[in-house]
């Protein structure tokens, strides 16, 4: 999930490698986009959120 003019909106995303722990993003975010990681699950698509 990414934040873009403040809601959440779901992104399909290509994973590279992974340790179990961290997963490589390939494709389908740019740098500097802001995603939501901890706790974005229960989130509806288009949600208001206040990034910090």
């Amino acid at each position: 999930m990414a934040v873009v003019n403040n809601r959440v909106v779901r992104r399909t995303v290509i994973t590279g490698i992974s340790d179990g722990e961290n997963v490589e993003i390939t494709g389908g975010l740019e740098e500097g986009d802001i995603i939501v990681r901890d706790g974005g699950l229960g989130l509806p698509d288009r949600t208001r959120v206040r990034p910090q």
